[in-house]
């Protein structure tokens, strides 16, 4: 397939649109470029983003060529994340970027955002447009709407099947730190939704970790076997042998009986007459107030280490 070909292909997956980066990874150079804008084959539409002529100018055009002007590592965020995820109340109106950096001058007339934490896990790719995820845009979209224009959007997302209830909560443990915008918000309505919600063990587990890597804690070894002094304890969800701590994520699936709370109180006396320290936590409390759950890790990994 020539060059020609190739390109043309390209920007027809592309909404009309070739980005220098794409043009050189297909065996373009420079000079190759250069002269396709001098023959007005290509059209500069921004900073290294050029149009096909002829090509329909569309909000996703535009939306993409946005995105490219910013540089890697940027999605559409917010409300244009909102509309390509295609949920009601959110049209094709202004163009919003996120990148994970400063603030560019390469699209001035673009709403671009900085945010100092944006992994590439948070992005997917709808429509040939880079996006954040919609648990990220959730959480952005919080910090921007009327708490009932959000629990509306919230609703909407749920019944679509664009996001569960745990990965919102997964997205908040990770990126929803106190103080930044969006995250009072969301925990707020998760509360709500949560008040019946009983995760399985792996899905709990997953938040606890996400709230201690989200805090910056190196998340303690998963599933393993802890020995008692008479009689073995188990196999326990976290443990910490540094600071000789059990965190048990407790799912009321696992721990509603008169019976599995007096198992689960004989295990812990196996546990504390072998030196153990147990700290047991449960999806409202990582959801709702995460920093005590924080604070009593840091606390016991200080007495260990003192």
């Amino acid at each position: 397939m020539s060059t020609m070909e190739t390109m043309r292909r390209l920007a027809e997956q592309h909404h009309g649109l070739i980005s220098r980066e794409l043009a050189l990874a297909y065996g373009m150079n420079s000079n190759q470029i250069g002269a396709r804008l001098r023959r007005g084959t290509w059209e500069r539409m921004a900073r290294n983003v050029y149009r096909i002529p002829g090509s329909v100018p569309t909000w996703e055009q535009r939306m993409l060529a946005a995105v490219w002007a910013t540089g890697r590592h940027s999605a559409a965020s917010r409300r244009s994340a909102a509309a390509l995820w295609m949920l009601p109340g959110f049209g094709r109106g202004p163009l919003e970027v996120t990148q994970a950096r400063g603030p560019s001058s390469r699209y001035p007339t673009l709403g671009v955002h900085d945010s100092r934490f944006l992994p590439p896990h948070q992005i997917r790719v709808v429509n040939a447009i880079p996006t954040t995820c919609p648990e990220r845009t959730f959480l952005d979209l919080c910090g921007l709407l009327h708490p009932a224009r959000a629990e509306r959007a919230l609703d909407n997302a749920l019944a679509m099947g664009l996001t569960t209830v745990n990965l919102l909560g997964l997205m908040l443990a990770e990126t929803g730190a106190r103080g930044r915008p969006g995250t009072a918000n969301l925990r707020g309505l998760l509360a709500v939704r949560t008040a019946d919600y009983v995760p399985p063990a792996c899905e709990l587990e997953a938040l606890v970790a996400g709230v201690l890597e989200g805090a910056g804690l190196a998340v303690p070894d998963r599933q393993e076997w802890v020995g008692g002094t008479r009689a073995p304890a188990g196999r326990v969800d976290f443990v910490d042998r540094a600071a000789r701590v059990v965190i048990e994520a407790d799912s009321r699936r696992y721990h509603s009986s008169w019976l599995d709370v007096q198992a689960d109180h004989q295990r812990d006396l196996v546990l504390a007459a072998a030196g153990w320290r147990i700290l047991r936590v449960n999806w409202h409390q990582l959801i709702k107030e995460p920093e005590l759950f924080i604070a009593a890790v840091k606390a016991y990994r200080r007495q260990a280490a003192a």
